[in-house]
This record gives structure tokens, sequence and C-alpha cells, in this order.
């Protein structure tokens, strides 16, 4: 079971405390992460007598570990997994498209916000690797991106044998357009060995740039009920579809895309973009 993403979005907070008799107890968000952790490290989970217990003010879960119950290749793993979720943004639906979908994304995080805060126009290390590929088609923000992207997709909470359907896509695009999250998913699959799945866009969506959310979705929709207009060289059917992107905003062209494979007959859908705005809003 992949966990489910409750708030639009959210980071780590985590503490791991260590007592003089040599008990520990790690502390981590309540909502989604305690899920996350029992599936990227079981092994330690299981070191816990007592398993994941609620905090006093509920807003934190933890697990006990007594005296010599953890050694240093466990502390070194917990530490691992913090600082990676500390950056990491978990993303589900916002306020502005949740009349329109439900579950057709399974699992969705953005390596980092693009900014680091709505006050200073500052961005953050992936933001940056983000402009300058887009903008300016930079090698070393390219290099920057897989490298973090294909890591990220080790810390993906899927079970064993969900991994081995494991298809990459993008979200569909122009096929004579120089596409980034295109770019970025057929590298990262040739360098993991991975399928690839391009998902090309053979009608005009330049219109749906400058149109409202409520206006938007609906739209999106309709292209991908359009016959011809989405071509995917490969098949989705029961497979474990990643997407990946540049940039998540509102969400409504991955939920859309999502939905679509769905349809088509994934098993599970996941995303993976980026960065994700400050904002849940569309450029409009």
């Amino acid at each position: 079971m992949i966990p489910k993403i409750i708030h639009s979005r959210s980071q780590l907070h985590c503490h791991l405390n260590e007592y003089e008799e040599g008990a520990h107890s790690l502390f981590v968000s309540a909502n989604t992460y305690p899920e996350i952790f029992d599936l990227l490290c079981s092994d330690i989970t299981k070191k816990s007598p007592k398993g994941w217990r609620k905090s006093s003010g509920g807003k934190m879960c933890y697990l006990w570990f007594p005296s010599d119950a953890l050694d240093d290749d466990d502390l070194a793993d917990i530490n691992d997994w913090k600082e990676h979720f500390k950056q990491y943004v978990l993303i589900g639906l916002n306020d502005n498209i949740s009349d329109y979908f439900k579950d057709e994304l399974d699992f969705c995080m953005a390596l980092d916000f693009n900014f680091l805060d709505t006050q200073a126009n500052k961005r953050t290390y992936f933001g940056v690797a983000v402009y300058q590929l887009k903008y300016k088609q930079s090698l070393p923000g390219m290099i920057v991106l897989q490298a973090a992207l294909q890591e990220a997709i080790n810390y993906l909470p899927l079970h064993a044998e969900t991994r081995t359907t494991l298809v990459l896509t993008n979200v569909p695009c122009d096929p004579g357009a120089c596409n980034v999250p295109c770019k970025l998913a057929s590298e990262i699959a040739n360098k993991m060995n991975l399928a690839y799945i391009r998902a090309d866009l053979l009608c005009d969506k330049s219109a749906l740039k400058r149109i409202s959310l409520d206006r938007k979705i609906p739209e999106w929709q309709e292209l991908y009920e359009c016959p011809g207009c989405i071509v995917l060289n490969g098949n989705v059917r029961d497979k474990t579809v990643l997407i990946i992107d540049d940039l998540y905003q509102s969400g409504a062209t991955m939920w859309c895309y999502a939905k679509y494979l769905k349809k088509c007959g994934a098993k599970h859908v996941l995303g993976l973009p980026c960065v994700k705005t400050l904002r849940d809003t569309d450029n409009q």
C-alpha cells in the first residue's frame, strides 16, 4: 500500500533523542511520515518493541528503542532518511483542485520548493537548477537535477514488488519542443535501467496557460478525451508509472495526466517534480 499524503504540502519535522542509559526515541511528523519510514526502514521499525505511538499533542509520532537496540548502521540510516525528507516536499491535493480529483495520483513529492520563502526573492538550490536548465539550457543544471531525481526515486515509498513494474514518463509535450521533463525522464530511465514511456501532445495547448484553473482543468480533460491528441510510445497497463516534471504549481497538469494514465490501465501513478512553488495556483 502506498502511503496517502494528507496535506497539500509538507516537509518533515524530525528529531532523534538519545538518553543516558542508551535508549533512543525517534520523533517524526504524524501524517504520512511514519508509513514512509516503515516502508523504507522496516528493519529499524521492528526494533521498537511498542511500535509507533502518538505524542501528547498529537502532531508527532515516535518510536522508542531500548538500550543497545540500534547499532551504528541503524543510526546512520535514520539520519540519512531524516536529511532527505527534511528537504523533500510531500504534495497532496490542494483546495484549488480538490473538487476535480480524488485518488488519481497515488503519491507525489518534489526535491524542494523553488523559492526559500514568500518574502525573499531567492531560489533554493534546486530552484536555481530548474531555472538555469529551463531558460538557459544549462548542462550543470541538468546534471544536478538528474542526480537528485535518481536519488529521490530510491526514496519513493514502494514495496519491492511494486518497484519491479516501475516505468518513467513525462507530462505530455510538443514532440518538437525542447522539453525539460522529457529530457530528464529519458536520461534517468537510461541511467537506472528503467523503461521510459514518452508522452507527446499532438494538439495546441498554448491557450491553456492564460485561463483560470476552473476552466483549465476541464479543457485539459477534454484534450485527453480527444482521439489522437495524446500519444504514448509504450503500454502502461498494470505498471507503476512515475511522472517526471520540472515544476509543480497548482498540480492541474500532473493530476489530469495521472487520471489519463489510470484510464489507460496504470496500476499506480506517482509524481516526482523537481520543485514545488510556494503557492498552489498557476500563472494566469
